[in-house]
C-alpha cells in the first residue's frame, strides 16, 4: 500500500525576493499500488488514483494589480514537483533495490505545473502524476517536493 505523508501543508519560500506563502493541497490520495516486475516493459502498474497536487500561492505574494480569480502563477513554467518513495515510519528516502541499479519508484516522478480545472471548473495550477510505479513490496509514502526555477536560465 502507498500512502502520501502531507503532514506539511504549507511551505515558505524565500531565495533573493519577497517570502512567498505556498500551500499544497492533496487533490488526489492514492490508496494503494500493486507492485509492479522489476522490468520497464514486462509489467507496470501504476499507484491508484495517480496522485494530483494543487499549488495555491498566497494572494498577496502574486504582486499587485494581479486579478485573484485568474493568478498568474498558474501558467509560470518555472515549478516543477519530484515524488519520491519515502519509508511510512522514519521518512527515509527508498531510491534503488537490487543493489543500487533498479529505481524503487519508476516512471515520470517530476511533474512539471497544469493549468487545469477542477470539478467545480474553477482554474488552478496542478502536479499531476500518472505514471507512478512502485516496485517494491510493503507499505510506504509518497513525499512531494517542489521547486522553483529562479533567476536566468
Amino acid at each position: 500500500m502507498v500512502a502520501i505523508n502531507h503532514d506539511l501543508d504549507h511551505l515558505d519560500a524565500s531565495a533573493g525576493h519577497e517570502s512567498v506563502l505556498h500551500k499544497l493541497v492533496i487533490r488526489q490520495q492514492p490508496k494503494r499500488s500493486r507492485v509492479g516486475c522489476i522490468s520497464e516493459r514486462v509489467d507496470r502498474r501504476p499507484v491508484d488514483p495517480p496522485p494530483i497536487i494543487q499549488l495555491v500561492m498566497d494572494k498577496q505574494s502574486q504582486g499587485a494589480g494581479t486579478d485573484p480569480d485568474e493568478p498568474s502563477y498558474t501558467l509560470s513554467p518555472h515549478f516543477i514537483m519530484r515524488a519520491t518513495l519515502v519509508d511510512k515510519d522514519d521518512e527515509k528516502e527508498i531510491s534503488r533495490i537490487r543493489g543500487d541499479t533498479v529505481p524503487a519508484l519508476s516512471g515520470m516522478v517530476v511533474s512539471s505545473l497544469h493549468t487545469l480545472c477542477d470539478l467545480d471548473m474553477v482554474q488552478g495550477a496542478y502536479f499531476v502524476f500518472g505514471d507512478l510505479s512502485v516496485r517494491l513490496e510493503g507499505s510506504f509514502k509518497l513525499r512531494f517536493d517542489l521547486f522553483e526555477i529562479l533567476g536566468q536560465v
